[in-house]
C-alpha cells in the first residue's frame, strides 16, 4: 500500500463518517417531528374529548341538583317507614298484654 491508497483510504473513511452522522442526524430530525405530530394529536384529542364531556358533565350536574329534594323526600319518607315499623309492634304488644290481662282476668272470674 502506498501512500495515495492510505490517502484514499482515509478520504473514504472520512466520508464514511461524515455520510454516518448526516444519516443519524436526518433520522433523530424525522423522529423528533414523529414525537411533536404525535404530542399535538394527543393534545388535541384530549381537548377535543375534555369539550365533548362537558355538555354531559352539566346535564349531570342539573340532573343532580334536579334529583336532590327528590332524593331528601325520599330519605323522610324512608324515615317515617321505619320509625313507624319499630313503633308498632310496641303498640301491638301492648295490645297483647292488654289482651292478654284481659283473658287472665275473665279466666278467674269464669266458674269453671
Amino acid at each position: 500500500m502506498g501512500r495515495p491508497d492510505v490517502a484514499g483510504i482515509k478520504r473514504d473513511a472520512d466520508v464514511a463518517t461524515a455520510e454516518a452522522e448526516r444519516d443519524t442526524a436526518i433520522r433523530r430530525a424525522v423522529a423528533s417531528r414523529e414525537s411533536a405530530v404525535a404530542k399535538a394529536l394527543a393534545d388535541q384529542e384530549r381537548v377535543q374529548a375534555e369539550t365533548l364531556s362537558q355538555p354531559s358533565r352539566r346535564k349531570l350536574s342539573v340532573d343532580l341538583k334536579s334529583r336532590k329534594p327528590l332524593l331528601e323526600m325520599v330519605k323522610k319518607q324512608q324515615a317515617q317507614a321505619i320509625k313507624l315499623t319499630t313503633s308498632r309492634p310496641t303498640s301491638c304488644c301492648n295490645r297483647c298484654g292488654a289482651e292478654e290481662v284481659t283473658i287472665e282476668q275473665v279466666q278467674k272470674r269464669a266458674p269453671w
